[in-house]
């Protein structure tokens, strides 16, 4: 059951679903952001295949998106994200297996886990939305959806600085003279460790999947067109954010030749600088309302990795980053909440799904064609290329929703 704003902020379920998502910061936004690629990189594959398995993960999300939505409109959106957080620690706990087989397996043995990953993540990501609107009472949901968004980032912080650190360490603590995939592997099977965690917090929340307030849009049909274009949108944005984010850590170690604690510090200091700027959302959007902020903070999106491809050093790429995460989050964050509370509570879970398709779609499509394009112009053209997406995502929003004035 929902309860209403208590001295102590938030109920008991919005705290322990706070703590899903600093877990999975710590390990996604920081651990995997650092060490994945550079993982694969030490196994010695080229950045087409980097590309191939970072698109391939998010191509089974792409695919498993409205299914999931689907399913937890069926059977609960709690109980779909207890299986996908469970199937994420199966994931990390096996991918950095691939050093032991055979130099021919290795790459199926990747993509295939990497695959489960991406359909676990799915089933998180959708679900967490309409989870989360049912959970909190309409005066929390503002704050709970951006105290979420910084959770990730502040607890990517943390974690981006360990994984920086932790393939020294393990060096070290192993006795070994290089920096070679073990090293890499067994930092990145930390990560493992975290999802656990945050499945055992998922399981003290209570099941809160039912509808409640019947605010939002209309009823008397399904709202399709809404729902296509919130979608397309995002493809847009995600095409643009996901330019950066899987290629930074590689742009970083082969293009301006920065050690991994550099990439490290640098992926941390943008996440910490991200916290601030995801707790302000509920103020801009009381301020100016969720449609000008999402505009603005998409093209703010673009600006920032126009500054990633036109500079090429270390200080650039770390205000550049800090930029586009800043305002990703905030842009994710006022998304989420300004598209779940369009459609009536019992589509909601759709409505999570189609976005999360698109969010898939864009993600995926940059992943698998990031590499080549990179391989055939630079890394200048790719970031160029997200900049006009993300630029788009904001001119069709704008034109598509003004009316809605919200």
């Amino acid at each position: 059951m929902v309860t209403t704003l208590r001295p102590k902020l938030f109920n008991r379920n919005l705290y322990l679903f706070f703590g899903v998502w600093a877990c999975v910061g710590f390990s996604y936004a920081g651990l995997h952001s650092v060490l994945f690629n550079l993982y694969l990189a030490r196994l010695d594959f080229d950045i087409g295949f980097v590309g191939v398995v970072n698109g391939s993960g998010l191509l089974f999300l792409t695919l498993f998106a409205f299914p999931a939505g689907w399913l937890g409109r069926r059977f609960g959106s709690r109980r779909l994200i207890i299986w996908g957080l469970g199937l994420s620690a199966a994931s990390y706990g096996l991918i950095p297996m691939a050093e032991q087989l055979q130099t021919w397996a290795r790459p199926f043995w990747i993509i295939a886990w990497n695959g489960i990953f991406g359909i676990s993540a799915a089933s998180v990501i959708v679900n967490s939305l309409p989870y989360l609107m049912a959970i909190a009472t309409p005066k929390e949901r503002d704050l709970a959806f951006s105290v979420r968004a910084a959770a990730v980032p502040l607890f990517g912080f943390a974690g981006s600085l360990l994984g920086g650190f932790l393939p020294t360490l393990l060096v070290s603590a192993l006795g070994a003279t290089s920096f070679g995939p073990r090293s890499y592997g067994l930092s990145l099977s930390i990560a493992s460790l975290f999802y656990v965690i945050s499945l055992v917090l998922v399981l003290f929340t209570k099941k809160a999947d039912s509808p409640g307030q019947k605010e939002g849009a209309k009823k008397d049909a399904p709202p399709i067109r809404i729902i296509l274009l919130l979608s397309l949108v995002n493809l847009l944005a995600m095409t643009g954010i996901w330019s950066s984010r899987i290629f930074l850590n590689v742009y970083m170690d082969q293009g301006i030749n920065a050690p991994t604690s550099v990439i490290g510090l640098i992926v941390a200091i943008a996440q910490l600088v991200a916290v601030p700027s995801a707790l302000s959302m509920p103020f801009f959007a009381r301020r100016f309302g969720k449609f000008q902020t999402i505009v603005v903070v998409a093209v703010l999106l673009s600006l920032g990795l126009i500054v990633l491809a036109a500079f090429q050093s270390w200080a650039a790429a770390g205000i550049s980053f800090s930029i586009i995460v800043s305002s990703a989050i905030v842009f994710e964050s006022a998304f989420s909440v300004y598209s779940q509370g369009l459609v009536p509570p019992d589509w909601r879970p759709i409505m999570a799904g189609a976005t999360g398709a698109a969010f898939g779609i864009g993600s995926s499509a940059i992943g698998f064609g990031g590499g080549y394009i990179i391989s055939a112009f630079d890394y200048k053209a790719l970031f160029s290329l997200g900049a006009a997406f993300s630029f788009a995502a904001a001119l069709l929003f704008a034109l598509c929703f003004y009316r809605f004035g919200k």
